[in-house]
């Protein structure tokens, strides 16, 4: 899932995902979600990404893949906490996200 700018949703990497698996994008869990739900009672986030996760061991990540991770994973949350206040405001119970 990714939060995807246009131009990147036409390269046609992206393209051959998207008809292979759906609109995975932020934007198209939240559209998928509000057809079978109104509501949102907990999120749980956990999403971390480096271009070295699948050639490096952990022990080995540098210092730019980690920072990479960390961007990656600290904005996927705060977006997607945005996409999903609709469905989580005004909860008589409250709600939770967990990240």
């Amino acid at each position: 899932m990714a939060d995807v700018p246009e131009d990147v949703r036409q390269e046609r990497r992206f393209k051959r995902c998207e008809q292979q698996h759906g609109d995975y994008s932020i934007q198209g869990l939240m559209e998928r979600i509000g057809k079978d739900y109104k509501d949102i009672d907990i999120l749980i986030h956990s999403i971390a990404f480096s271009r070295e996760i699948k050639t490096h061991k952990a022990f080995e990540t540098s210092r730019g893949a980690y920072l990479e991770a960390l961007s990656i994973s600290a904005y996927s949350l705060t977006a997607l906490l945005r996409a999903a206040l609709p469905f989580m405001e005004n909860r008589a119970d409250g709600t939770s996200a967990v990240g």
